[in-house]
């Protein structure tokens, strides 16, 4: 190899590392936008570990691939330990609640994808004939379980 290849080499290397320190801080600046100004207004999930600031969606939104935001509303879901209750808001202002029999709720684990969703981990649950997908909008290497999309499965996957 040459003195030409060699310098070519080194700067397609340098080039590459800063393209994934640049990418991995976007994932974590898109997290942190998340959860300070996107559920701005949510109730604080601390002081209740069974309620979760969360965003929703639908099969339709999370498929279209053309998308910044792929929920179609944000809100909180509780658990009470034999019902799963959501009251959210729609981006046009309208309200939406749904209540889920926790006995009549096939729930599943969908792992993060980073090209598709920025790395965020989503919860289906396939309810009324639909599937309705939630995500607390944190990155998925988010340690604090009460405030996680896995935290949030764990809760209500447990019988």
């Amino acid at each position: 190899m040459d003195e030409l290849d060699q310098n070519n080499l080194f700067l397609s290397t340098v080039v590459v590392a800063i393209t994934i320190v640049a990418l991995c801080f976007l994932l974590r600046a898109f997290s942190a936008f998340i959860s300070k100004y996107a559920v701005k207004g949510l109730e604080d999930n601390s002081n209740d570990r069974n309620k979760y600031s969360v965003f929703c969606a639908s099969e339709r939104s999370l498929a279209n691939p053309i998308r910044i935001f792929p929920w179609e509303s944000k809100g909180i879901l509780v658990y009470d330990g034999t019902d799963i209750h959501y009251e959210g808001e729609k981006k046009s202002g309208r309200k939406v609640k749904y209540k889920f029999p926790r006995q009549q709720v096939k729930i599943s684990y969908v792992p993060p994808r980073f090209w598709r969703d920025g790395g965020l981990t989503w919860m289906k649950m396939e309810a009324h004939r639909q599937k309705f997908y939630f995500t607390t909008g944190k990155a998925p290497v988010e340690i604090d379980d009460n405030e996680s999309t896995t935290g949030l499965y764990k809760l209500v996957s447990d019988l």
